[in-house]
Order: structure tokens, then C-alpha cells, then sequence
């Protein structure tokens, strides 16, 4: 996400609005958790840096799929 906000003009966390405009005309979006879209994301990634869990795999497969769940599954 780091690399992408650097980007001038990329917005990292849209609100769902824009999102969906965005994913409607271009096809897809690369965007990171917002309070709108998977909300509990940000915490559960600061549990996994507190707790050293960050490369666990089983956990990168939840943080993905509850954004997908989210976001719907046909997204």
C-alpha cells in the first residue's frame, strides 16, 4: 500500500462510493481496508505484528477472504 500511496492521485482508501465507481468503469481496484470495507482488517493485522503472526499463512488467507466476503463474492 506504501508503494501505491506514493502514486500522486491514487487514493488507497476511497470511500464506497468512489469504490464502486471506480470498480464499475475500470474493472477492478487496488485499495486498502477502509472503515466501510473490512473494518476489523487493521486491527487484526496490528494483532498479527504485536504477536509475530504477520507471515502466518492461515492468516493471510482470512485477511483476504474476509475482503472478499465483504466486498461480495461475485466482486
Amino acid at each position: 500500500m506504501d508503494k501505491l500511496a506514493s502514486i500522486p492521485g491514487y487514493d488507497t482508501t476511497p470511500d464506497l462510493l468512489r469504490f464502486r465507481r471506480v470498480v464499475r468503469t475500470v474493472g477492478c481496484a487496488i485499495i486498502g481496508q477502509t472503515a466501510e470495507l473490512a473494518p476489523a482488517d487493521r486491527r487484526f493485522y496490528a494483532v498479527r505484528d504485536i504477536t509475530a503472526t504477520v507471515e502466518s499463512l492461515d492468516l493471510i488467507v482470512a485477511s483476504i477472504l474476509s475482503k472478499k466476503l465483504a466486498e461480495g463474492l461475485g466482486g
